[in-house]
């Protein structure tokens, strides 16, 4: 089985901050085939087209867990009666842009950022409209889970039940990840940056997947590529990799609850 992690933007330069990492499982390990930005698919891609490249690359892979960083879904506050499939369906005509939608939930919420439910247990940094990612639940919710939702090409967990026969989704968290395995100080805070201590953190990071979790590469180029990026953006995108993984080994309790069919579910 095929395992993507996808570290997702929504940024002015989307293509450069975008990072996919696809992996395999082999004899009981996770081996690591690839990691690249979608920069190097094409300099020219817009966000527009990197959505379309992620909607096709889900599409055609069939036998595939994508784990992606952005959220699937907003506070049950804001939902009420509203099913999740609601919401995914009549997010345009509610929320014009961006902004509009983060002004209106911040103007609903009395300025206040809630979480969802999944966001308190796993301990995310942010709420899914926060000033630094509502771009990504908007643009992901909209040009990506929307067109896979009306496609029906695809499991999203935990709202469908799972079909083997067809690519699954879901939500994972890197940041919550490196929280959940550090086992001396929130890593999330010290692998992003080009110093030193930055790099060791990444290297640990890696030592720590391999240690606990089987992770091999295909070539020593792809551990140093890695490892290179100062941004930190290609180890996200594998730890979505890793969280996917995880999710799938444990999706029983997930997909059993009754909050989660709203409100989504973050896999760390």
């Amino acid at each position: 089985m095929n395992f993507f992690g996808i570290d997702y933007s929504a940024s002015r330069f989307a293509r450069k901050k975008i990072w996919i990492s696809e992996c395999e499982t082999e004899k009981n390990k996770l081996l690591i085939k690839s990691t690249y930005s979608l920069e190097e698919i094409s300099n020219k891609f817009t966000l527009q087209k990197c959505n379309t490249y992620i909607y096709d690359l889900v599409k055609q892979d069939k036998n595939s867990i994508f784990g992606f960083d952005f959220s699937f879904s907003i506070p049950d506050f804001f939902l009420k009666d509203s099913s999740w499939e609601d919401l995914i369906f009549t997010f345009k005509k509610r929320w014009k842009t961006a902004d509009d939608f983060k002004k209106d939930l911040l103007k609903k919420s009395g300025g206040k950022e809630l979480k969802r439910d999944t966001e308190i247990e796993s301990k995310v940094p942010f709420s899914t409209y926060n000033l630094w990612i509502y771009k990504q639940t908007y643009y992901g919710i909209s040009e990506i889970i929307y067109p896979l939702l009306e496609s029906k090409i695809c499991n999203i967990i935990p709202f469908n039940k799972l079909d083997k026969d067809i690519p699954s989704i879901m939500e994972t968290c890197p940041a919550s990840f490196l929280k959940f395995i550090s086992e001396k100080n929130d890593l999330s805070k010290h692998y992003k940056g080009k110093n030193k201590e930055n790099f060791e953190n990444r290297k640990l990071i890696l030592n720590l997947l391999e240690k606990n979790f089987s992770i091999k590469y295909t070539s020593d180029h792809l551990k140093n590529k890695i490892l290179s990026d100062t941004e930190g953006d290609s180890l996200d995108s594998l730890l979505c990799g890793v969280c996917a993984m995880k999710g799938y080994l444990n999706l029983k309790n997930t997909m059993n609850n009754l909050k989660s069919k709203k409100e989504g579910y973050v896999f760390y």
